[in-house]
């Protein structure tokens, strides 16, 4: 093939469910992780895939069925997961770091040992979850529902919640290094002062 013959990969367009099941299967059976960084895979149906160590940063995952899906050790930088359904997904030591997950259901979902570094986490049903070890600094946990998720020896430095970011049973955010914003008057999120 030459130069004036290579037609690229269309970034806008989604990628067909049966070309992302062909590429995981290759990737399987080279035994090479998937590599599809920058790809569009809008409300592809992954459930139970195998994407173990794939590199799927910056990739376009916005409501994608990823339930009972393997991304362990996946780079998933700035992936745009908003509205993605997770539930019981493996994302062991992953890197979410900057990853939109606004939305997302993540019921039972393990995450330890993952990096959630500045993750936008609002509003993200996170029951259950496994978080222990999990680096959130700088992330946005406001509106998210932590209630029975596991946070032990999690790092929450920086982290951002709200009154509606519920917690497990006893948990106390600020002494984990949480910081609470509220409304001010303009409708702009604000400090809590402390």
């Amino acid at each position: 093939m030459t130069d004036e013959e290579y037609i690229g990969v269309d970034y806008d367009t989604p990628i067909a469910a049966d070309t992302i099941y062909q590429l995981i299967n290759s990737s399987t059976q080279w035994a090479q992780p998937l590599y599809l960084v920058g790809a569009n895979l809008c409300r592809a149906q992954l459930h139970d895939a195998s994407l173990r160590k794939g590199n799927l940063s910056e990739c376009r995952l916005r409501g994608a069925d990823l339930r009972g899906a393997d991304l362990s050790g996946a780079q998933l930088y700035k992936v745009d997961l908003r509205e993605a359904d997770l539930y019981f997904a493996k994302l062991v030591g992953a890197d979410l770091r900057e990853a939109n997950l606004h939305d997302a259901r993540m019921w039972g979902t393990d995450l330890s040992g993952a990096k959630l570094l500045g993750a936008n986490i609002r509003g993200v049903l996170l029951y259950q979850a496994n978080l222990c070890e999990a680096k959130l600094g700088m992330a946005d946990l406001r509106g998210a529902n932590l209630q029975g998720a596991d946070l032990k020896g999690a790092d929450l430095s920086g982290v951002l919640h709200s009154e509606n970011t519920r917690w497990p049973s006893g948990f106390d955010p600020e002494s984990a290094g949480a910081r609470e914003m509220t409304m001010g008057f303009d409708g702009a999120a604000e400090g809590d002062g402390g």
